[in-house]
């Protein structure tokens, strides 16, 4: 039992430690941007009294997941002292078993600053003989420099391989971090995952959260599922509304109304009422979505 609970804390920290459930822009997005750096002001913190401070923070346990905000600062103040402040932090993942919830917090605080120095260890961590946590934590930051466009050939391979490992949990590690990246076959494999039903409501989310917006339109039904489903994150139901209302055509409006007559969010009910005014707009003016970085498509009105 304590196994099951620790696998659903790291999906549902690793979903928050970079895999974009927003409703801004496009998940991969961000991740192109270089690693984050303290301010200029913020004076430097040796490594040694930073690790003090994160041993204080991972004791946390089931709050220090929710505290992504303290994790990156932590994070951000190692990094200051250059790649190599970093590797107490590996050596916690690398630990067999270790403590998961301690290796979820390592994950959350080296994801936003993880370097390609990193990877030569990090494709080490992700062999059979290890933990599968750690292979888990392991694949989840390699694909974090793919997403980045920071990864070697090598890696990105093995990432692939991955896709298919005789683990399900470190495949769906894989292929729900590469998902942000818009990679085709990441794409296609978290659809069909989305079909099974012992998917967990964390990868849903993931799922949700990681489709590119170039896939929303084809991924419609998806979407509908995952606005009506009460039992997913709200921020997960939010970006499904989203893309709703931004990519869907008249089959959505049903789904849409219901959300917006019986939501009890409040928030929620009203982005759905928003989603479908602008859904019912476009089709009243015989517009049709296009995948993104296409022109609308105009649909003449039918001959009378």
């Amino acid at each position: 039992m304590r196994h099951a609970i620790m696998i659903l804390c790291l999906a549902s920290a690793l979903l928050h430690a970079g895999c974009g459930i927003g409703t801004e822009a496009p998940p991969a997005a961000p991740e192109a941007a270089a690693p984050g750096a303290p301010a200029p002001d913020t004076p430097k913190q040796a490594p040694d009294a930073v690790m003090a401070q994160w041993n204080t923070f991972a004791a946390g346990g089931g709050a220090a997941l929710q505290d992504q905000a303290r994790a990156e600062e932590l994070g951000r103040a190692l990094a200051a002292n250059g790649a190599a402040a970093l590797t107490p932090l590996l050596d916690i993942i690398a630990e067999n078993p270790g403590d998961p919830l301690r290796k979820v917090c390592a994950v959350m605080t080296l994801t936003p600053v993880i370097v390609k120095d990193h990877e030569p260890r990090l494709l080490d961590l992700t062999a059979a003989d290890q933990d599968r946590v750690t292979r888990a934590n392991a694949v989840h930051l390699l694909a974090t420099l793919a997403v980045r466009n920071q990864a070697g050939p090598e890696t990105v391979a093995r990432i692939r391989e991955l896709y298919d490992d005789a683990d399900a949990y470190v495949a769906h590690a894989a292929v729900l971090r590469m998902l942000t990246s818009g990679d085709p076959e990441a794409v296609q494999r978290s659809v069909a995952l989305w079909a099974l039903p012992e998917t967990t409501l964390p990868e849903r989310a993931q799922i949700v959260g990681g489709i590119p917006q170039a896939q929303w339109v084809a991924n419609l039904p998806l979407f509908q599922e995952a606005a009506a489903n009460t039992e997913l994150p709200p921020r997960a139901r939010a970006r499904a509304v989203q893309a709703l209302g931004d990519a869907g055509d008249a089959s959505v409006l049903d789904t849409l109304r219901k959300l917006a007559e019986t939501e009890a969010d409040p928030g929620l009910k009203k982005a759905a009422q928003e989603s479908a005014d602008l859904v019912q707009k476009r089709v009243d003016e015989g517009i049709v979505v296009a995948p993104l970085g296409g022109p609308p498509v105009m649909v003449p009105p039918a001959a009378q």
